[in-house]
């Protein structure tokens, strides 16, 4: 069976995640200062799209195991935490639709995150990208995008009935907002990159 390089759309997939969850961030922002506190709604809105997006990344990652389309341990690299992240959307995604408590998901996405940190600092330290820096900041961002998440769950779970944030969660969620604008940045700009070089290197190619 052939395999096919499909890294350009697993970038994609993350970089639409994060953007995602900023449109989520922005819109909770707003409802909190026109006090209109439909957290929940806006909860079932992003919970769809993010759910199919995580079960897209989960079946796709557990084939790059699998099928090992990337060159040696670059299926590691990248597949290990790829599934991490999609099964963490699913998980979300029940949660919401169950109204469970998103806190002990924001605690297994904060495990996920220093984990995606520690694939980044390895991969750098061994040297495995033309552009290390590029790496280490992919995995920087969405590893302490993950690790902010644990406090953003803690705080949407207990958001109704509060009037306005305390100085301490606004810090929170503009870090959480910072990290997540770095990784669509990187991400989205590794995306368009892929795309050019795949489209030139599979051009002649017959399965």
């Amino acid at each position: 069976m052939a395999v096919i390089n499909g890294l350009a759309l697993s970038l994609f997939s993350i970089t639409f995640v994060g953007l995602l969850l900023l449109y989520f961030l922005a819109k909770m922002c707003m409802s909190m200062r026109s006090k209109q506190k439909n957290v929940q709604e806006l909860l079932n809105g992003v919970a769809l799209p993010l759910g199919i997006l995580g079960s897209f990344i989960t079946v796709s990652g557990l084939w790059g195991m699998l099928a090992w389309p990337l060159t040696g341990s670059y299926n590691i690299l990248f597949y290990d935490p790829y599934v991490a992240l999609g099964l963490l959307l699913i998980a979300f995604a029940i949660g919401v639709r169950y109204k469970i408590r998103l806190e002990y998901l924001g605690f297994w996405s904060l495990l996920a995150g220093i984990m995606t940190l520690a694939y980044g600092v390895n991969g750098y330290n061994l040297g495995m990208s033309s552009s290390p820096i590029v790496l280490l900041s992919l995995y920087s961002f969405f590893g302490m995008a993950a690790v902010l998440a644990w406090p953003v769950t803690y705080l949407i779970d207990r958001l109704q009935g509060r009037s306005r944030l305390g100085m301490g969660w606004s810090v929170v969620l503009a870090l959480f907002a910072l990290a997540l604008i770095g990784a669509v940045i990187v991400a989205g700009l590794i995306s368009v990159t892929a795309v050019s070089g795949h489209l030139s290197v599979y051009a002649t190619y017959v399965p």
